[in-house]
């Protein structure tokens, strides 16, 4: 039991204090008393009867995909794409999805360590290359990821909130009302204003400090500039911090920043007197019931094998990076991050956490209930609005630590969340290859754990940090969600069966900037495997668009591939790979399947005639936004149309008839019938989609189109009514 604390008076703490895990002494903060007399209150006698409601919360049951409304035909693609980009090098994912409080999807593919490392001698020359080894122990819907950056929002957002909502914490005070010893530097601190930082500017990354100063590293270029600055050792490492000099004026800029997080979880140990990760334990996920979320897996009854392995060659970048006490073996059940490694003993604010993705999606569960948790209010909605608000009226993508999205227009988010999640979803990312998201509004979670790290470097030269795994789809964390919205947003099985054909096209496509650079060996083989995944779902199915569509896909591939790729694995993959994919599509048994149209009314019109037409807003295909790399391959060819059920019209207009080639359109998974445009393509159409309508997004999909022709943008243009 901490003792209270006796007078909280500016910059100071109270008096009494305990000794924490990792040895340090804490100081316990109390509150503040309610005339804001500064005079702290016992943390037990501060519970009101409003913190200690007899409300009782949702808890996630077990549920069905069909049950919530998915098209299980959608699903069964990602489980196609998983298993065969297994056969390709990636290690493995989980995937847990929860709809109206049901956990209907909990998957796991692979093996927790898919590769032998490469051999390195100790001054970082590589002896011998990683290859594909599935001899580890499979990964389980049990198995612990390295959450990395999403320790930032499951521990210590949490944390944090819970502190706010008790009024334990004040997050428009300064640092230094909670780290006294917190400001800036005398007469060496170029840019000042450490005592002005509030824990605001930490939650919204506008504190000033850089994105990560390598405080573990001694070859590190900023501890070489400030070599007093390097640590390895938990209890020196907040004086390290404070000493680090700021890269701009607090609250002038935004920085994605590890700091920042590092210092709030220092914040929330010195007011609870507990270490960040035994506070988290008790005061969430013990009472949750999670036996699978933990800090530092090995210290805490696990082994190895119940993790998924990271990094192949410990830190190392597969011997790029050499510094003092280095790991060298593949990073396995122990935290990736190095500063949450070295400097703080597996546990910090910013990364160390260990979590399932059933037990993450629980956890953000309790953002979509309100606070809590069956019997248990850990925080309330007004708490969960001020966090998820947009923090910045410039730029409303960010809350407090929380990712938002904005609009459909800002990639740095829909790449992640997709273009069919709602306005204001909320999440984060993890470096490792972690993903949750949270849509409020659709009752709807996606956590997506993959082993992105664990895979070679493809170039440790040309950039130590770009992996295998990051190249491949199943390892961009945008795809499997906007996949998931496909499940949940079309249960026509021909419109998914039109947007893999597109997909595969997109991502044959995507590979022009690749050719001849140093990444482009993992590019062509990964578009190799979605020509495999088209396959795969053509022989289920049987049909003449799956048909089709792979052997033109698969014929563009070898063809331009041949003629562009120079790296030998590429020019392995095409030779040995898709002559036998080609004879298989070849051999297929196939049925026509005659089109179902919906309910259209498509009219001829003349779009420059309607009202406001200069403003209207408007989209071409195929689209431009962002690269036709893997998250984006699902935008490349969709748009939201956001109007009432009941109600809704837009113009079709063909800019480029001769690349039309067999353009389909859907709306809502429901086909237009497209044979007056592609006959008479010099004509504008309106089409209503009344009939078809719902309230909120409506999903237009168009496909078909001629993308492999010179300069393809822009063949067809939707301008909505």
């Amino acid at each position: 039991m901490l003792a209270s604390a006796l007078t909280v008076s500016g910059c100071g703490l109270g008096e009494a204090s305990e000794t924490g895990k990792d040895g340090i002494e804490w100081e316990s903060v109390g509150d503040e008393t309610a005339d804001n007399s500064n005079s702290a209150e016992n943390s037990e006698s501060s519970q009101t009867e409003e913190n200690n409601p007899s409300e009782t919360y949702q808890t996630v049951t077990a549920g069905t995909p069909e049950e919530v409304g998915f098209n299980t035909n959608t699903l069964k693609l990602i489980d196609d794409m998983m298993e065969v980009q297994m056969d390709y090098g990636f290690s493995g994912a989980q995937l847990a999805v929860i709809k109206d409080g049901k956990l209907v999807v909990d998957k796991a593919w692979g093996v927790t360590n898919g590769y032998v490392a490469p051999q390195i001698d100790s001054e970082g020359n590589i002896l011998s290359d990683a290859y594909v080894d599935k001899s580890s122990a499979p990964i389980t819907t049990d198995t612990m990821f390295d959450l990395a950056s999403n320790t930032k929002m499951f521990a210590t957002n949490f944390a944090v909130q819970k502190l706010v909502y008790e009024g334990k914490l004040d997050i428009n005070k300064k640092v230094c009302d909670y780290i006294p010893e917190f400001k800036d530097r005398e007469g060496d601190d170029q840019i000042k204003g450490k005592t002005e930082i509030k824990v605001s500017d930490l939650l919204s990354h506008q504190a000033g400090f850089p994105a990560d100063p390598c405080y573990h590293n001694n070859d590190a270029a900023m501890i070489k500039q400030y070599p007093d600055l390097f640590c390895q050792d938990r209890n020196e490492i907040l004086s390290k911090i404070i000493d680090t000099p700021l890269k701009y004026e607090p609250g002038t800029e935004r920085e994605y920043s590890d700091v920042d997080y590092m210092i709030l979880g220092f914040i929330v140990e010195k007011i609870t007197g507990k270490r960040l990760d035994e506070y988290v334990k008790e005061e969430f996920y013990d009472k949750m019931g999670l036996t699978h979320m933990t800090f530092n897996p090995l210290e805490n009854g696990f082994s190895k094998e119940d993790c998924a392995a990271t990094e192949l060659n410990g830190n190392t970048r597969q011997g790029r990076f050499i510094y003092d006490n280095v790991r060298r073996e593949t990073v396995w059940g122990e935290v990736h991050d190095e500063k949450a490694y070295y400097c703080m003993d597996g546990v910090s604010g910013h990364a160390g956490l260990f979590g399932s993705a059933k037990e993450l999606a629980k956890l953000c569960q309790v953002m979509i209930n309100g606070g809590g948790w069956g019997e248990e209010q850990f925080f309330d909605q007004s708490t969960i609005d001020m966090f998820t608000a947009p923090v910045d009226p410039e730029t409303l993508d960010w809350g407090l630590g929380w990712w938002l999205k904005d609009s459909n227009d800002n990639p740095g988010r829909t790449n992640y969340f997709g273009l069919e999640s709602s306005i204001g979803t909320f999440g984060h990312t993890g470096w490792t290859g972690t993903i949750t998201l949270i849509d409020s509004d659709k009752k709807l979670i996606i956590v997506y754990l993959a082993s992105t790290k664990n895979s070679p470097v493809i170039n440790r030269m040309k950039n130590g940090n770009d992996f295998v795994g990051n190249n491949v789809s199943m390892g961009s964390l945008g795809l499997t969600p906007n996949l998931i919205y496909e499940a949940l947003n079309s249960n026509n099985d021909a419109s998914i069966d039109a947007l893999l054909v597109e997909m595969v096209n997109q991502r044959i496509r995507s590979l022009d900037p690749h050719y001849d650079k140093y990444d482009e060996w993992p590019h062509v083989t990964d578009a190799v495997a979605w020509v495999e995944t088209l396959l795969k779902r053509a022989e289920e199915r049987k049909n003449s668009v799956l048909k089709e569509g792979g052997i033109k896909a698969a014929e563009t591939l070898l063809l331009k591939a041949e003629e562009k790729a120079t790296h030998p694995k590429s020019l392995d993959a095409l030779r040995q790979k898709l002559p036998g994919l080609i004879d298989r599509f070849n051999a297929l048994d196939v049925s026509d399947i005659a089109p179902t149209y919906g309910e259209f009314e498509i009219l001829p019109t003349n779009v420059s005639t309607w009202d406001d037409y200069e403003n209207k807003p408007r989209v071409s295909f195929p689209s431009p936004r962002g690269d036709t790399v893997m998250a984006n391959m699902v935008a490349q060819c969709t748009t939201c149309y956001d109007v009432a059920e009941g109600y809704g019209q837009f113009a079709v207009r063909v800019l480029e008839p001769e690349k039309i080639g067999n353009l389909r359109i859907f709306v809502n998974g429901y086909e237009v019938d497209c044979s007056q445009i592609k006959d008479n393509p010099a004509e504008e159409y309106m089409i209503d989609i009344s009939k078809v309508s719902r309230n909120g997004f409506n999903i237009i999909q168009v496909t078909g189109l001629d993308i492999f022709s010179e300069e393809p943008e822009e063949i067809v243009e939707i301008v909505y009514g």
